[in-house]
């Protein structure tokens, strides 16, 4: 028996070859009591057991625009827009860590189930993106490009009341005590 172990691609697969000789005299009448020759054959039998790699992937939803690169180790990949399903090549039983290297511009994206060890193929590290949405931070006096907020001195510029702003209705209110609000603007990412 002959055992041979390949290395390629960090994928072990095994070939098992066994010859076994057997006479085929057995098989066939021998021409007198005295013939001694014999003939033999040559059997030959090859198994193969295979360790090959898995898939770690999983689905893509809100990918509309712009290149996302995700990363398994060292391996990126590069998808394009509406690009439905992804996956990496990965040996059996290894770890793996998803992770967007780079996001398309305007998006945010998450992977779910990213990290794990693959027993077997992995089809629910599924990528969600959604838009980035920036919001006015002052909801009542800053929704118009326009409107503008009056200013308090004593708290920082994100944490100031939403008070309209009029610079001729009292003596403390001039064009400088007045935040132009439309230009504050409030961006919230999701975890991940």
């Amino acid at each position: 028996m002959k055992i041979l172990l390949i290395m390629k691609n960090a994928v072990l697969s095994f070939f098992i070859f066994s010859m076994v000789f057997f006479q085929l005299n057995c098989l066939r009448p021998k021409k007198s009591a005295f013939d001694t020759s014999s003939s033999s054959g040559l059997f030959f039998a090859g198994i193969l057991f295979s360790t090959t790699g898995v898939t770690v992937g999983g689905s893509i939803s809100g990918h509309s625009s712009g290149t996302l690169i995700l990363k398994n180790g060292n391996d990126e990949k590069k998808i394009e827009p509406n690009t439905a399903n992804y996956s990496f090549s990965v040996s059996r039983n290894s770890t793996y860590s998803i992770s967007i290297s780079s996001y398309p511009e305007g998006l945010s994206c998450a992977v779910e189930n990213a990290t794990g060890t693959a027993s077997g193929t992995v089809t629910n590290a599924n990528v969600k993106c959604s838009a980035l949405v920036f919001q006015t931070l002052f909801a009542n006096n800053g929704k118009n490009w326009n409107d503008y907020i009056q200013r308090d001195y004593s708290k920082s510029l994100l944490s100031q009341a939403d008070t309209a702003c009029n610079p001729t209705s009292g003596s403390n209110e001039n064009y400088f005590s007045c935040i132009h609000a439309a230009e504050i603007r409030s961006l919230e990412l999701p975890a991940g």
